[in-house]
């Protein structure tokens, strides 16, 4: 291939690579999470291992333990065949294919577990099948929260906020998870609520501390600041929590993208959905269920069964679900994606030139993606990755090109 025609490959290269690096927005790596990832089933006997102790025995190995024996009822078929004391809980199984169940007064949940067992025969061949089982190695410790919550803020503003918690918001030692919430939710809304609006590029250099003060001077901030406040708020409240984005289209904001929170409420070991900007602390439906952010957004409008706990000064009100404004209904919807940033997404946009070269080239991701309606396939990402690598290539040739020129004119 002649110098001329590598040369033109190569500014067709470098204009394609300018087009996409001025949009690099629309052609990130993203990585696509499952519902059961973003909202595992949590036990509070969780499962490391099942073990085979010998031909009739199985063992169930507890990722979290008590040193000190518990006592355990065993039920066979729904009737109770015997109760042992044990750290760890154990079956020894009837022949035949039967359903189990491990229970303890030490636990709130139950192992079920449904086995078929064929005893040893003389040849040495025996069965032991496990067919259905509800363990679970989820646990309170596996939370995933938001990471970073507390970087840029300096020790004295680590007092201050320390002090609004134990002081004016009243945070007490022992107090449940719903209520510390309530308590901030109360709090942040008489001092904020009528602070919703554009923020100037000063308000956004602050750190979260800082734009909670700006906030309170009459300093405009959006859904993303009142996500990120709440989050300082919680974590400096020992509340595990996540700022959660709905956008119609990934990472291309058309006025559509919006910020809330999920907060990890342990004493029903599930997430729930929180919404500071509309002052919503829970959404329930007719069962009295919590429900986490995927549930609210697909709620129909017309749904009456599901309720919202809504703060109103520094009261309560309970408020049907379509009693909420119209604007409301355009930042929620089943046709909503959700971006949630995880302490184990990859992306470092602070750190040094050959991580952000990383991060450019290499599939690594800032959001976990999840969506009702959409499935990832990432060919923009691989688009800009070949150009880049065309581009690479190209210029590598091009300089050994005219490298072979010099050396054979001397």
């Amino acid at each position: 291939m002649s110098k001329k025609s590598i040369l033109l490959i190569f500014f067709i290269l470098c204009f394609a690579n300018i087009y996409i690096f001025v949009r690099k927005s629309n052609f990130v790596y993203k990585k696509q999470i499952a519902y059961s990832t973003l909202y595992p089933t949590f036990t509070d006997l969780p499962v490391k291992e099942i073990v085979r102790v010998n031909d009739s025995v199985l063992s169930f190995d507890l990722a979290t333990k008590s040193n000190n024996p518990a006592s355990w009822v065993v039920a066979i078929n729904g009737k109770t065949a015997g109760t042992f004391a044990a750290v760890s809980p154990y079956l020894t199984v009837k022949k035949g294919l039967n359903s189990y169940a491990l229970f303890s007064k030490n636990y709130t949940d139950t192992i079920f577990a449904r086995i078929e067992y064929i005893p040893r025969q003389k040849n040495g061949t025996s069965l032991l099948g496990l067919y259905r089982t509800n363990v679970s190695n989820s646990t309170a410790e596996s939370v995933e929260s938001d990471k970073n919550i507390f970087d840029n803020i300096n020790a004295t503003e680590l007092k201050e906020l320390g002090q609004i918690i134990s002081d004016s918001i009243r945070i007490l030692p022992g107090m449940g998870t719903e209520e510390k919430v309530r308590r901030i939710a109360v709090f942040l809304n008489q001092r904020i609520y009528e602070s919703a609006g554009t923020p100037t590029d000063s308000t956004l250099a602050l750190n979260s501390f800082e734009q909670y003060k700006a906030a309170i001077k009459g300093n405009k901030i959006w859904c993303g600041i009142y996500a990120s406040i709440f989050n300082l708020f919680a974590a400096s409240a020992n509340i595990k929590s996540r700022a959660v984005e709905l956008s119609s289209l990934y990472n291309n904001v058309k006025g559509c993208n919006y910020s809330c929170n999920e907060y990890f409420l342990p004493e029903k070991r599930q997430w729930v959905a929180v919404d500071i900007m509309y002052n919503n602390t829970c959404y329930y439906n007719a069962s009295g269920k919590l429900l986490n952010l995927v549930e609210v957004k697909n709620t129909a409008v017309t749904d009456s069964s599901v309720k919202i706990l809504h703060v109103s000064a520094d009261t309560f009100c309970i408020k049907p679900f379509s009693s909420m404004p119209a604007d409301f209904f355009d930042l929620y919807g089943r046709e909503k994606d959700l971006l949630y940033i995880y302490k184990s997404t990859q992306q470092d946009f602070n750190g040094t030139l050959i991580k952000r070269f990383k991060n450019y080239v290499l599939p690594s991701y800032w959001y976990l993606f999840y969506s009702d309606t959409n499935i990832i396939d990432n060919k923009n990402f691989y688009i800009k990755a070949l150009l880049f690598w065309l581009l690479l290539g190209s210029l590598i040739l091009l300089s050994v090109k005219y490298l072979v020129y010099f050396f054979n004119k001397k």
